[in-house]
């Protein structure tokens, strides 16, 4: 035990002193009142919620290439094609088609028997071939004509043909009524031609029959009567 005039050394002193403040009998005990006190702050930051951010989110802007921007990264910028426009000119012929030069749309016209065909203006008319049978007692039935018609011209022309068998040609033939009639409804263009065949079904007499076909043009008005071609019938299988 020291003397009462031999000194104490520092930690010992605090030590003594942290015994009297904390384990000395007050009307409230120093520990205590810290204890109450950590356990009020602990309790206000337990029930007081943390205030949390609200409104919009505000992001970086980055700009893409471009007048587009984008958020954050441009890996989100859209990606643009570059496209080529070409310009092509084609020109439109009386036949439908389309060409890239206009002399492409020249028309080859078939080649026609002269002997059997005739021309008006720019409409060429020929029957290409006939078809028949012969029976007893001189008769026979003209079966089938071939024919082509040829236009040349700028406008259009919807055939009919207008059919006659006779053996010579007279005022009698010329006023009688046609043999058979067809109406082909077809419009053959400008610059175009029509190559066909028509089942016919006339009967005939005669050493020298021979068919003349008259073609009409029913689009004008009123019709218009183009030409008439004739040709024998008979001599088609010599």
């Amino acid at each position: 035990m020291p003397g009462p005039f031999e000194k104490t050394s520092l930690p010992k002193r605090l030590g003594n002193f942290t015994k009297v403040l904390f384990l000395s009998k007050f009307p409230m005990n120093l520990l205590a009142l810290a204890v109450i006190i950590s356990l009020s702050i602990f309790s206000y930051h337990s029930l007081v919620p943390a205030p949390q951010v609200t409104g919009n989110v505000i992001a970086d802007i980055v700009p893409c290439p471009g007048s587009e921007q984008c958020l954050t990264s441009c890996d989100q910028c859209p990606v643009k094609k570059e496209l080529e426009r070409i310009e092509v000119t084609k020109y439109q012929c009386a036949d439908g088609t389309l060409q890239e030069d206009l002399e492409d749309c020249k028309v080859e016209y078939p080649k026609v028997q002269e002997k059997f065909s005739g021309a008006v203006g720019d409409i060429t008319f020929s029957i290409d071939d006939v078809s028949y049978i012969l029976e007893e007692d001189g008769l026979g039935t003209l079966l089938r004509v071939d024919y082509t018609i040829i236009n040349k011209g700028s406008s259009p022309l919807v055939p009919r043909l207008e059919m006659k068998v006779y053996e010579e040609w007279s005022t009698k033939a010329m006023k009688a009524l046609p043999n058979k009639v067809v109406d082909l409804e077809t419009v053959i263009g400008p610059e175009s031609f029509l190559q066909r065949s028509e089942n016919v079904r006339i009967t005939f007499k005669g050493a020298q029959p021979k068919v003349r076909i008259l073609l009409v043009n029913a689009l004008a008005d009123p019709d218009e009567e183009i030409i008439a071609v004739s040709r024998d019938i008979l001599k088609q299988q010599e």
